[in-house]
């Protein structure tokens, strides 16, 4: 099967999050699998900084890659902000779209997707949506995001043969957009990890690097540091810890700044962690992986998330979790490899706390990961799945024509 992958960001473009992750390792194994895959994605390394000055291509692990010349408002409020394709592009990105048995696009409201959805249902390919948690309605520009669906994105979803929800909840969303729920599958992110092989996590290189003494534990935060995430909870939380545990720790903040960094870095001053809260900034993968094999507890207290792909990589290193209940995969966790607590800055303090001070339960937890990763979470599951939802997308759309 020749499978056209679309989504916003490719590698080397980490900054737009757990998507391109998830994307470059469900591409792999399809293409392990002996199908033929190619993505299309923007050339946009991230908000201000652009890969290449028009379209490229390259193989990137094995992978066919073309990055399409996409504008952008470098100054719009938020992640992303409205995109556009210059018409060159726009030929390509239809040129392989026919070429293509079927289009399977990650993500919404971005010019590469909404190009790639509108040219399949014009050329009659099948054609599967999974929206990777960006339908909700939060944060920055609101008013545009709905307008943006009601007007454009919306009218597409009539033509959408198969959709992927990460859970139940964004399974919801779906159909209060339109989606027929007889078409929506519910498919996990797993992760083939780490995906350099045990090479990849290599202890001590973390602790090398920022001189934290074997005997000090580490709290890692991983992930964009914006106001959905709540990096800036975990501060709070962790100036709230006793003296004694604050003493003898860590708080390690990785990831680039996604709009919060100011008030986040104002916190730390203010509480008097200057010491204590290390900022590492964007880590490439390799630096990732050995991140986790120094950490001793990965905290994710997000107001609001879908499916964060740092967790399911926390739980493929074996570092058990705090995370807060509105984090909706929590449950898929919960006193199985993770600690589940309210938004609440005591409860946070509190699920850290004990967490560090209790070592059979991270034991326990790090049983339970294995579990979870062996039957939910493995990127052999998740390729069954994909090759199930392509089957069943191509079948309706063939015996609808």
């Amino acid at each position: 099967m020749r499978i056209l992958m679309a989504t916003l960001g490719y590698l080397p473009a980490v900054a737009w999050g757990g998507p391109v992750k998830i994307v470059r390792q469900n591409a792999a194994e399809l293409q392990r699998r002996g199908h033929e895959v190619v993505v299309i994605a923007s050339n946009l390394l991230d908000k201000q900084h652009r890969l290449s000055k028009g379209n490229s291509e390259a193989l990137v692990d094995g992978i066919s890659v073309n990055y399409l010349d996409t504008r952008n408002v470098p100054s719009w409020r938020g992640t992303l902000g409205p995109t556009w394709l210059i018409p060159s592009a726009r030929r390509q990105l239809v040129n392989l779209v026919a070429w293509s048995d079927i289009v399977h696009v990650n993500g919404s409201r971005n010019a590469v997707v909404m190009a790639a959805m509108k040219s399949a249902i014009q050329l009659n390919k099948p054609l599967v949506l999974q929206p990777h948690g960006t339908l909700q309605y939060i944060e920055n520009s609101v008013f545009y995001k709905r307008m943006f669906d009601k007007l454009l994105f919306g009218k597409n979803l009539a033509g959408v043969d198969g959709f992927i929800a990460a859970q139940d909840h964004e399974r919801k969303q779906l159909t209060t957009m339109g989606a027929a729920n007889d078409r929506i599958h519910v498919v996990a992110n797993g992760i083939d990890a780490p995906p350099g092989g045990n090479a990849y996590q290599r202890p001590g290189i973390l602790r090398t690097r920022y001189s934290i003494a074997a005997d000090e534990q580490i709290v890692l935060f991983l992930g964009r540091i914006n106001h959905k995430k709540g990096t800036d909870l975990l501060v709070k939380a962790y100036a709230q810890l006793p003296e004694r545990i604050r003493e003898h720790s860590y708080l390690i903040i990785a990831g680039p700044d996604d709009g919060q960094l100011d008030e986040v870095l104002t916190l730390v001053n203010a509480h008097g962690l200057q010491q204590r809260a290390i900022f590492t900034g964007l880590l490439n993968d390799e630096e990732v992986w050995s991140a986790y094999a120094d950490t001793d507890l990965f905290v994710l207290p997000c107001r609001t998330d879908t499916f964060p792909m740092a967790i399911v990589e926390a739980c493929a290193a074996n570092v058990p979790m705090v995370l807060t209940d509105t984090c909706e995969i929590a449950d898929m966790f919960r006193e199985k490899a993770a600690t589940v607590i309210p938004v609440e800055i005591q409860k946070i303090a509190e699920g850290i706390e004990q967490l560090l001070e209790n070592e059979c339960l991270r034991q326990q937890y790090r049983v339970g990961m294995a579990e979870i990763m062996r039957n939910h979470l493995s990127i052999e599951v998740i390729g069954d799945a994909l090759e199930a939802v392509y089957s069943d997308a191509s079948e309706r759309h063939h015996s609808a024509v």
